[in-house]
C-alpha cells in the first residue's frame, strides 16, 4: 500500500465586522449558527460547531447575531 499526506496551514482572517479572508478561499463573511458559528467562501464553507470567537481580553467581542447572508 502506498499513501501520502499532505499537511498544509491556512490561516483565515477574521475581521471586526461579519467579514472573513483567505489567501486561498479568498473573500467571504462569517456568520452565527445556532450553537456556533460558520464562514462561507464563495466556493465553500466551515463550520464551527459549539464553538465562539473570543477576541483578546478587554477587546471589543464580535456581536455574530449581526452576521446574515
Amino acid at each position: 500500500m502506498n499513501s501520502s499526506q499532505a499537511i498544509e496551514i491556512e490561516t483565515v482572517y477574521l475581521g471586526s465586522g461579519c467579514d472573513a479572508s483567505s489567501e486561498y478561499l479568498g473573500e467571504g463573511c462569517r456568520g452565527w449558527a445556532n450553537g456556533g458559528f460558520t464562514i462561507e467562501f464563495p466556493d465553500t464553507s466551515i463550520g464551527f460547531p459549539r464553538q465562539e470567537v473570543f477576541c483578546p481580553e478587554n477587546g471589543p467581542q464580535p456581536d455574530l447575531s449581526q452576521c446574515t447572508r
